[in-house]
């Protein structure tokens, strides 16, 4: 990342009002914990709850597409972390516990199954 940006500012005048392409700005994955980390929380939340092995697949899959494994990731309308755990209709759960990857995967995993609407990429990696 930062030879790209070294690249971008090299001969510019004045790199303050550098304009980055948005295809090239990306989150960076959560420093502490590594996707295949964050895989296991994920699968050990699964378990907890009794998930199937083919229940806990699609939760690896509705995490891919809500955030990206990316545990600040922030949504549209204020979703935020792992699973994109959206505060309007959750007022109790606090920022933090939103942004704690083994919080926000355990909700996911205790309500994927009983109120899949709440996220929206379940419907649209399984249809109903």
């Amino acid at each position: 990342m930062l030879a790209l940006l070294a690249v971008l500012f090299m001969g510019m005048s004045n790199p303050s009002v550098l304009s980055i392409p948005l295809e090239l700005m990306v989150i960076p994955p959560d420093p502490y914990l590594t996707v295949p980390e964050l895989q296991a929380i994920a699968t050990s939340s699964a378990a907890k709850y009794g998930l199937t092995k083919k229940q806990t697949a699609r939760m690896l899959k509705v995490v891919e597409c809500e955030s990206g494994w990316v545990a600040t990731s922030t949504g549209k309308l204020g979703e935020r972390g792992l699973a994109q755990i959206y505060q309007k209709y959750h007022p109790t759960i606090t920022e933090k516990q939103m942004l704690d990857p083994y919080f926000s995967l355990d909700f996911l995993a205790k309500n994927l199954f009983k109120y899949p609407s709440w996220w929206s990429c379940h419907g649209i990696l399984y249809p109903s």
